[in-house]
């Protein structure tokens, strides 16, 4: 099965806002959201991207 794994427009914002400002906690600020779920969101981001790329790495079979 491949992965279906895709980025959202809201997770690319995110990841702006978290660059630009450099705080979890403004970045949730500017998104209506709290720290907790930007913390929750990177590290599902941040887990389904490194699955993605070590796959392509490795050569390994899509799941």
């Amino acid at each position: 099965m491949k992965s279906s794994y895709k980025l959202s427009i809201f997770d690319f914002k995110l990841i702006k806002d978290i660059y630009e400002t450099q705080s979890f906690s403004e970045a949730a600020k500017l998104n209506n959201i709290s720290q907790p779920a930007v913390s929750k969101r990177v590290k599902e981001i941040n887990s389904n991207l490194c699955e993605i790329f070590l796959r392509k790495i490795k050569n390994l079979p899509d799941t």
